[in-house]
């Protein structure tokens, strides 16, 4: 693996991705995580539902699923008309 691992995967896969890789397999690196945290769920009225909240963001799931590692949350976008 590189110094750097991008996860650009659906947002509801990125928590288990990470467990199946295997947590120390990614000791050491930068990860990115430039996810948008969409629901599996289909659209509702052309609303995507999101597995994330205010309170809660994905990026800090994944940074309390692997502590020890640097995680970065950019590069990713979504008009505030497609959230709820």
């Amino acid at each position: 693996m590189g110094e750097i691992i991008i996860f650009s995967i659906p947002g509801f896969a990125l928590l288990e991705t990470i467990k199946d890789i295997g947590i120390k397999k990614l000791e050491g690196k930068t990860v990115w995580d430039i996810t948008n945290a969409f629901s599996s769920d289909a659209p509702v009225n052309g609303v995507i539902k999101l597995i994330s909240s205010s309170e809660e963001f994905l990026s800090e799931n994944v940074q309390k699923l692997i502590p020890l590692y640097h995680v970065v949350k950019a590069m990713n976008t979504i008009e505030v008309h497609l959230m709820y």
